[in-house]
């Protein structure tokens, strides 16, 4: 077997075990402001073409941060100099899913009216870091498939 082939078969095997034990394991705790609304989110995504099991393990993961990422990036919009126009990453354009993407952009709209926006604790940060470059190595085993 072509060990390139091998290597992203074994790789999605590998990744979609991990992505799911990730829907259940990841865990970020975030503070929800009390007057943020309740945001509902399918649960379960509707079929793609190609790569369905890894769309759904992405969305899964993506699921799992995207509260997490609205109140970071309310925080960094509040840093004295910051720009959307000149940061390299804009908020929630990682966010694959419209229904998600919908949510994120409901909380950062909450966590941007509060007066006081707490940036989240190292380990949260490092976690949604975590899950955004398992979602990267997802994607990219699907299109090497």
């Amino acid at each position: 077997m072509n060990a390139r082939i091998w290597t992203a078969a074994a790789a999605l095997a590998f990744l979609s075990a991990a992505a799911n034990a990730a829907l259940v394991n990841v865990f970020v705790p975030v503070s929800s402001p009390p007057t943020a609304p309740a945001t509902v989110v399918p649960r379960e995504m509707p079929e793609t073409e190609g790569c369905t099991s890894v769309d759904q393990a992405v969305y899964g993961l993506e699921s799992s941060i995207y509260q997490a990422e609205a109140q970071h990036w309310a925080h960094l919009m509040r840093e004295p100099g910051f720009s959307i126009a000149r940061s390299a990453a804009k908020p929630g354009m990682d966010i694959s899913h419209p229904d998600l993407r919908s949510a994120f952009y409901r909380e950062l709209a909450v966590w941007s009216s509060l007066e006081d926006v707490p940036d989240l604790s190292e380990n949260s940060l490092r976690r949604i870091n975590d899950v955004s470059m398992k979602i990267r190595l997802i994607r990219d085993v699907c299109r090497a498939g």
